[in-house]
């Protein structure tokens, strides 16, 4: 929790009318991009100094932006420069393995835990972040996870005859929503810390999306 604190956002008051709770979802990122930060070559990390040579193309272009990202503006960062800065381009070059349910749990928890030490202001009635309500659905009733192989990855598959037009899913304890981009930087960063496995933050960045509530507010489900 004391890693958890440190994310606190701390430039609500002094930036209010001018913050924009979405500039975390950004157009792309820009690799031809100047950007003012940059890892001297006898200063590189060890991993990023092996991508740079690496024979794949997407993950040495990867490295070359990692360089340039600077960790201390990471609440600034857009949902591509999160992306990249984790290198999740290089994650997702090898097969990601399929969650447990006890890694589950666990995600839920650490989640339960980074709710009750955020301070991020209510966005009108509602918390920067909450679950879409308390209760349990049984997905695997209805889909099991599949690993096909190959470019397609994971996914589910159905677990018995589906009729047109039933409901196969629910929002409910499955689903954590953020009403503000900035909660959701806090938390992929105190998760990252949290887990030893860095490849978690990637998997939440391709689950998520963003859709619209009713009166067109914008928030990200997971």
């Amino acid at each position: 929790q004391d890693e958890m604190l440190e994310y606190e956002e701390e430039e609500y008051e002094d930036e209010e009318e001018e913050y924009d709770p979405w500039s975390i979802w950004g157009d792309g990122f820009d690799f031809n991009k100047q950007r003012e930060f940059w890892i001297p070559d006898e200063d590189l990390p060890e991993d990023i100094a092996t991508d740079l040579q690496s024979t794949n193309e997407e993950i040495q272009l990867e490295a070359t932006a990692r360089r340039q990202l600077d960790p201390l503006k990471w609440d600034t960062f857009d949902y591509w420069e999160i992306y990249h800065y984790f290198a999740c381009a290089k994650v997702f070059t090898s097969p990601r393995p399929v969650w447990s349910e006890q890694l589950f749990r666990d995600t839920r928890d650490f989640y339960n835990d980074f709710v009750e030490n955020d301070n991020t202001p209510f966005i009108g009635l509602f918390r920067s972040t909450y679950q879409a309500n308390d209760d349990v659905y049984d997905m695997s009733k209805n889909a099991i996870p599949y690993l096909s192989g190959g470019e397609k990855g994971r996914g589910l598959k159905a677990a018995r005859d589906i009729k047109e037009g039933e409901v196969i899913f629910k929002a409910t304890n499955n689903t954590i929503i953020f009403n503000d981009g900035q909660t959701l930087r806090k938390f992929l960063f105190a998760m990252n810390d949290r887990f030893s496995d860095p490849g978690m933050v990637c998997d939440i960045l391709i689950w998520a999306w963003v859709q619209d509530m009713e009166g067109g507010t914008p928030f990200a489900g997971v």
